[in-house]
């Protein structure tokens, strides 16, 4: 039984799903570290780096997620709260414009090891054709999108001298999901077609753009899954399959964690089918408890060395352009965000946007009347002019279905 209690250290041993996301990257090969990163851009005054340092320091000490390092090896690997505390940088000034990867590389530039820490940075830009930027970066092994967001809300309130949430969940993903098990067993679903279609090229890598529409946020996971469906129908006859990320935290009510908290239900859409069928399966999904569900062999991934882990999904997985992929599009909505809650006197929040993961991915936020799209397509498949036109395609269908 899950118990949420206040908790300012823990020692527990890694999930599934951590340690999969924490062996990503681990070798020389093609996978890179996955990382969660948040851009906020606003306006103020120059950054001073003591009132962050001060706020930094008072959220992670109320925080132990943000102050973990990785102990241990296999199955015998273990989270434990003595990592060194988030760092923060001051950058004077960026050319990024803050609309696809190009020139982003500032904000990576520095290893982040989950090994040693420190396992958050935060890189606040004073000049930059967006204004100001405040930039999170952890390893998704450390937090999820929800987590980040928390933590990003507690240097914001220690900023205005506000008290602190803190954490109250020492548990782990795996335990919750454990408690709240699906209802019945995920179905078998077929590899999908890829989205673009076949790859063209072997290069390595990905491709991310963001979009801005002025449009509302109602239904937008089933009209992207629609309008992904549609395009990818016009060169297969296969369903689309839909990783959709879902927030765990909704069966504990009042739980609060920087730490990985989803799970990934997969829908299908077959040609000819509407966005009002991807809801009701994602709604039948829900309510069955999917999101819960733990592959049956996933506890034996401990067993295998990170390394090994890394490798494997180079060569056999969707992280090969030559191999099948598990899904068509991962979708995650963090939904709208409250600009108040992220500004202070010194900074004043207007938008933001996250750095989606690698593979065929899309994130979405949205604040006041624009959604925020963050879109990731490996490059073999997004070269010869076909990420520019899925990106006319998704634009066109989300603001003529705009409000349905």
């Amino acid at each position: 039984m899950v118990r949420l209690s206040p908790t300012s250290r823990f020692d527990r041993p890694l999930s599934i799903s951590e340690y999969y996301l924490a062996s990503l990257g681990t070798t020389a090969g093609p996978v890179k570290p996955v990382d969660a990163v948040f851009i906020f851009e606003g306006d103020g005054p120059d950054f001073h780096a003591r009132e962050w340092r001060e706020a930094l320091d008072r959220a992670a000490a109320k925080n132990p997620g943000s102050r973990i390092r990785l102990i241990g090896h296999s199955w015998f690997s273990r989270w434990t709260t003595d990592a060194p505390p988030p760092l923060v940088r001051i950058v004077d000034r960026t050319d990024w414009h803050g609309m696809s990867g190009d020139g982003g590389e500032f904000f990576n530039a520095l290893p982040i090891s989950i090994e040693n820490g420190p396992v958050v940075e935060l890189t606040l830009v004073n000049q930059s054709p967006r204004g100001r930027l405040v930039i999170l970066r952890t390893p998704h092994a450390v937090m999820d999108g929800r987590g980040a967001l928390h933590f990003l809300a507690e240097i914001f309130r220690a900023l205005r001298g506000e008290p602190l949430l803190g954490s109250n969940a020492p548990f782990s993903d795996a335990q919750l999901m454990r408690q709240f098990k699906p209802s019945d067993a995920m179905p078998r679903l077929p590899h999908p077609d890829r989205l673009t279609g076949p790859p063209d090229n072997d290069a390595p890598g990905d491709e991310w753009r963001r979009i801005t529409l002025r449009a509302s946020g109602r239904n937008i996971v089933s009209r992207i899954a629609d309008a992904t469906a549609r395009y990818t129908h016009r060169h297969s006859d296969g369903p689309a399959l839909f990783g959709v990320a879902v927030d765990l935290r909704r069966h504990v009510p009042g739980l609060i964690s920087t730490a990985n908290f989803f799970g990934v239900p997969v829908i299908p859409l077959h040609k000819g089918e509407s966005a009002a069928v991807f809801r009701e399966r994602l709604a039948n999904a829900l309510d069955r408890r999917m999101e819960c569900h733990i592959p049956p062999p996933g506890h034996l991934l401990k067993l295998l060395p990170r390394r090994w882990i890394d490798r494997l999904l180079a060569r056999h997985t969707g992280y090969n352009p030559r191999k099948p992929h598990i899904h068509t599009l991962g979708i995650s909505n963090l939904g709208r965000i409250d600009t108040a809650l992220y500004s202070f006197p010194g900074f004043a929040m207007r938008s933001c946007f996250v750095i989606p993961l690698q593979g065929t991915n899309v994130t979405i936020m949205g604040v006041d009347d624009r959604l925020e799209l963050a879109i990731n397509i490996p490059k073999a498949f997004a070269g010869n002019g076909r990420f520019d036109a899925f990106e006319a395609h998704l634009t066109k269908h989300l603001t003529e279905s705009d409000g349905q």
